[in-house]
């Protein structure tokens, strides 16, 4: 028996380690304490501010292209340089929630003057950065309390999100993606290189820019007019 416990433990230990990428991937999915260490959850916070100093740089950019409101360009500017502050300041263990903090005000500040014409997202990066700044990630228990609730966030969002999609049939045939490609340059901008250009330029044409094509949408407007009644058909055959 001895001798039998001796190999079946020697046969555990020389089993192959799932590779480094897998496991961490698995860890993140999973319950394992592993998931909730402060470099992961450091990694998930400089990611949202990298994202949002992205986002708010390339808004300055575009306001400015075509011409918009110097005051939001301004705004859009001067929030991105907040975030690069934060993204700077989150090299430091010990100023990484004061950046959260700073970060989490300028989006604030952002939602507020846009609203009503947030985009989704907008609202999803103020729960995101409001539980990371409130959350002490020095914490086990706290770190915790973070990771299950951005999983819970993940899953409502998503399951609500998908449902309402299947719901309106608009997964089938493409129909969501094909109005935002009409109507959204930012989205046309995309899916310019997913479709063939015959089929772009005809979804292109419903909407208020046709034919527009190329790394001009990267400096177009965010969204132009919903679609008017009867046009169409918005749906992507290829």
């Amino acid at each position: 028996m001895q001798s039998a416990a001796t190999a079946l433990e020697g046969f555990t230990r020389s089993k192959p380690a799932a590779p480094g990428l897998a496991r961490r991937l698995l860890a993140l999915a999973g319950d394992e304490p592993a998931a909730s260490a402060e470099p992961n959850l450091r990694a998930f916070q400089l990611l949202v501010l990298l994202h949002l100093a992205v986002e708010r740089a390339s808004s300055a950019i575009a306001l400015a292209a075509r011409g918009g409101s110097a005051g939001h360009t301004l705004l859009a500017a001067g929030i991105a340089l907040v975030c690069v502050a934060s993204l700077l300041a989150w090299r430091k263990p010990a100023t990484a929630r004061t950046a959260t903090f700073a970060a989490l005000a300028a989006q604030l500040v952002f939602v507020s003057a846009a609203f009503p014409h947030n985009a989704n997202h907008d609202l999803l990066v103020v729960l995101a950065l409001g539980l990371v700044a409130l959350l002490d990630l020095r914490r086990p228990e706290e770190r915790e309390v973070l990771l299950q609730s951005l999983r819970w966030m993940t899953l409502i969002i998503l399951f609500a999100t998908g449902l309402q999609k299947l719901l309106h049939g608009t997964y089938f045939f493409g129909e969501y993606l094909a109005v935002r490609i009409a109507h959204s340059d930012s989205f046309a901008a995309l899916f310019q290189y997913a479709l063939p250009e015959a089929e772009f330029l005809r979804l292109r044409s419903l909407g208020a820019n046709p034919g527009v094509a190329g790394a001009a949408l990267f400096l177009g407007s965010a969204s132009g007019a919903l679609p008017e009644a009867g046009t169409g058909p918005y749906r992507v055959h290829s």
